[in-house]
């Protein structure tokens, strides 16, 4: 008798979903495919819409990764305002000169790799990789000619809680040793990391502070502002 009720509670149940129009298994085949969406968000390409949403202003928040889950987010020239924006930042600073700055000659691509681990000794800690590829143009610092800079460099930071910031084990500190690795010691408070800064720290430790359109460049004459490249000047033949 219970097998029979149980078989009629199932029909009863089949006949509603033919009677809703196949409502019912529609939300079951959506919520099958957005657990397939949310696993490919996390492996996407940055981008397609919505991958790895959390971080699209260049900041992590950690209680969205999973422990012991490798992510890694590719971040090309033209798909993120924040990442085009360090590239904007870094021509502006470079070219303070020029009328108008130039639009050509340039490319950011960013890789990352985040996961989140636990240890007893330190709690929470977030593990982050990546490599910076930078191309701008830049004034030459004798010149001012436009010269093409770039910037190639791999990072490997530590994420620990801002908690141990002033302990005696870390307060002096710039470097952890962790998961048989070397790494740059970074504090994080609350519940997210901003990634930004530790890329435009990258950017300005390896970037060419004095760039040269040519190691034998004149420069310019102090008095008139002739490019001694092109031609000597009165001031310089006199001198």
């Amino acid at each position: 008798a219970m097998m029979q009720l149980n078989r009629y509670i199932k029909s009863s149940e089949y006949d509603k979903v033919l009677d809703l129009h196949g409502s019912i298994r529609s939300r079951i085949i959506t919520l099958g495919l957005s657990k397939i969406t949310t696993r490919v968000k996390k492996t996407a390409p940055f981008g397609q819409k919505n991958a790895f949403p959390k971080f699209l202003e260049g900041k992590l928040k950690t209680e969205k990764l999973s422990y012991d889950r490798p992510i890694e987010v590719q971040v090309p020239f033209g798909e993120s305002e924040w990442s085009d924006k360090i590239l904007d930042d870094l021509i502006l600073e470079n070219n303070h000169h020029s009328e108008k700055k130039p639009t050509s000659g340039k490319d950011i691509n960013i890789t990352i790799s985040v996961e989140k681990k636990h240890s007893t000794r330190i709690d929470d800690y977030i593990l982050i990789s990546g490599d910076v590829d930078v191309l701008y143009p830049a004034e030459c610092v004798r010149c001012l000619e436009a010269t093409s800079q770039s910037v190639s460099c791999s990072f490997s930071c530590c994420f620990i809680k801002s908690s141990f910031e002033n302990s005696p084990e870390y307060k002096d500190s710039t470097e952890i040793y962790i998961n048989s690795q070397d790494r740059d010691l970074h504090f994080y408070k609350g519940n997210e990391i901003d990634v930004r800064a530790v890329i435009l720290e990258e950017i300005y430790v390896n970037k060419n502070h004095f760039p040269l359109h040519d190691p034998n460049c004149k420069g310019l004459c102090p008095t008139c502002g002739e490019n001694l490249n092109q031609g000597s000047c009165k001031h310089q033949e006199s001198a």
